[in-house]
């Protein structure tokens, strides 16, 4: 999760994210199975505190809960918070969707599944989860493109959340390399993460080629917007804002 520069890999932190949401409901029963559970859209907030103390030994408690629910999504968050100070290092909110895996279409979830937990439940998820809205990309974006390896799958295999911002990352990264980002302007991996959003709008396989479009949005040329394309058709979309560069020398 460490990277050379002594920063926080992204990357890294979605794949912890991804683990500590494997766990909930763990008390379903197998009956449930033929119910999917996919994730639709996260967001993230990285504090300070997790760059400026993480290191190979960093003790960190992570809270996994759901925390809110419809008939067919619920909400959790996942938390990691800092074992001798208790300070908040970091907070991932992801609303997941029932899938039939026989239909793959939207399906609600039995009515005990949530039995053994107390799990409020709202007629408008907004309420704990803003919706992520994918905004068009603009005829200047920076184009890439990426092979979908089968490292970066699923045991259904699918393309994983954390290799779509993998991708997100390397694009943004060639983008900053050939110099059309204002706000990022040398490699991205010296640029602390501090928020993202993602949605989930399509699948893809390994083996797959995709497109990799990223830009900045004009009042914030830190926050960088990203859209993976299968095919011309949009399957992953992302919104990743960093702090500043550390050194004081950047030029932003």
């Amino acid at each position: 999760m460490i990277l050379l520069t002594g920063k926080v890999n992204f990357h890294s932190i979605n794949k912890i994210v991804e683990n500590g949401r494997s766990v909930e409901l763990k008390h379903q029963k197998d009956e449930y199975n033929y119910l999917a559970r996919v994730m639709l859209a996260q967001r993230y907030r990285v504090y300070e505190t997790f760059h400026q103390r993480a290191a190979l030994v960093y003790p960190l408690y992570m809270n996994t809960k759901v925390v809110g629910r419809s008939r067919s999504s619920y909400i959790t968050q996942v938390t990691l918070t800092e074992k001798d100070t208790g300070n908040v290092a970091l907070v991932a909110t992801t609303k997941l969707v029932g899938i039939d895996e026989d239909t793959k279409r939207s399906k609600s979830f039995p009515i005990d599944l949530f039995k053994d937990i107390t799990v409020p439940f709202l007629s408008d998820l907004a309420e704990v989860f803003p919706p992520v809205i994918a905004e068009k990309e603009p005829p200047n974006a920076f184009v890439s493109s990426v092979v979908v390896q089968p490292s970066d799958t699923d045991t259904q295999n699918h393309t994983t959340q954390s290799a779509y911002m993998k991708f997100a990352l390397d694009g943004i990264a060639k983008a900053a390399r050939q110099g059309v980002l204002s706000g990022i302007k040398d490699d991205v991996c010296f640029y602390r993460g501090h928020t993202a959003a993602t949605l989930h709008m399509g699948v893809s396989f390994a083996g797959d080629v995709l497109t990799v479009k990223v830009w900045e949005k004009q009042d914030n040329p830190r926050h960088i917007n990203c859209v993976i394309q299968k095919k011309g058709n949009r399957i992953y979309y992302s919104e990743i804002s960093f702090y500043p560069r550390e050194n004081s020398d950047a030029k932003l």
